[in-house]
């Protein structure tokens, strides 16, 4: 559909639309203090991306003090619905938020180590239903 949003986006760039208009800023103001591309937010605009990646949603909701959960069903992600997390670990929090400004290839090896974590808490989860 040329000239406007796909219908995946639209929802999306609405939202984004009053975020601009709420902050008298612009689109590219915009993506430069939240560290996304303006060429990927001029693509939703006129259609020529169907939803923004998951990545520039973190990076909007967290730039916008936004529910990342919403940002991302906004953008036409099946995400469900929001879980009920209190992290209660300030640090933590941090490292969450900081795990954005981590290159790519950097933030490939936090997965990784997650993923170790995880799959070392099952086993003992196991070890401790067997016993």
């Amino acid at each position: 559909m040329a000239g406007g949003p796909r219908a995946s986006a639209r929802p999306f760039v609405d939202w984004l639309a009053e975020a601009v208009a709420q902050r008298a800023t612009s689109w590219r103001q915009l993506a430069a203090e939240a560290g996304v591309s303006h060429a990927a937010l001029s693509a939703l605009r006129t259609g020529k991306a169907a939803r923004p990646s998951m990545e520039t949603c973190y990076r909007l909701a967290t730039f916008l003090r936004a529910d990342p959960w919403r940002v991302l069903r906004l953008a036409g992600y099946d995400v469900g619905p929001a879980p009920q997390v209190d992290v209660g670990d300030p640090e933590l929090d941090l490292m969450f938020h900081g795990l954005l400004e981590l290159a790519p290839e950097e933030r490939e090896l936090v997965k990784e180590f997650v993923r170790f974590a995880f799959a070392r808490a099952a086993a003992r989860r196991r070890r401790r239903a067997e016993a």
